[in-house]
């Protein structure tokens, strides 16, 4: 049940922001409090509020949680598989070697990108994105069915082993290592180069 805007002003004229530093709750739950984003104008350009924005390609919400952006990871990949899987006839289709290089070189870059971004690597030990690579793992199972021709039964590891995959989360592993060694390597012109050596 949300706030509404008497309750909300109401909040704000006890000094709730002050109390709640006090308080025993951190002032992280504060931002719970849904306060009013009104929109701006610039040069005659009225910019509403949004809670969702594209940029570069990634979906960035307020509070950085990426599901959005996981969300049409997800979608983009199931889109194409369903394309894949008219291709990849085990009778009349393409050959499983063929299939295979089409899924590295076109599904995983649409479905990776940004990687290093919205997803934790599994190998890190932190949580928090395990879902999201179990989701898109899913992906990636329909993808070496298709492949192999394998039947719906067979198990993860077997599929990934006979379509020559690695499994999904060391993929991910993968793509986040070379992301970070790229960044590591950077020139000493760089912009990013002193960032890269700050957090190094």
């Amino acid at each position: 049940m949300g706030f509404t805007n008497k309750k909300r002003k109401v909040a704000v004229r006890r000094n709730a922001p002050r109390k709640a530093v006090k308080g025993k709750y951190s002032v992280k739950t504060f931002e719970l409090l849904p306060l009013p984003r009104p929109s701006i104008e610039l040069r005659g350009i009225e910019i509403k509020p949004t809670d969702l924005h594209k940029f570069l390609g990634l979906y960035f919400d307020q509070a950085l949680k990426f599901l959005e952006h996981a969300a049409h990871a997800l979608e983009k990949g199931t889109k194409w598989v369903e394309q894949f899987r008219r291709v990849a006839k085990p009778s009349t289709g393409i050959a499983g070697k063929h299939m295979r290089c089409f899924y590295i070189s076109a599904v995983i870059p649409k479905i990776l990108y940004g990687a290093s971004i919205f997803l934790i690597p599994p190998s890190s030990g932190m949580r928090g994105s395990k879902t999201i690579i179990t989701k898109l793992g899913r992906i990636q199972r329909i993808a070496g069915l298709y492949i192999t021709a394998a039947m719906r039964s067979t198990a993860n590891e077997i599929v990934d082993a006979h379509a020559d995959l690695l499994p999904f989360s060391l993929l991910v592993d993968k793509l986040c290592h070379a992301e970070a060694i790229r960044i590591a390597t950077l020139p000493a012109t760089h912009p990013l180069h002193a960032h890269a050596q700050a957090t190094a």
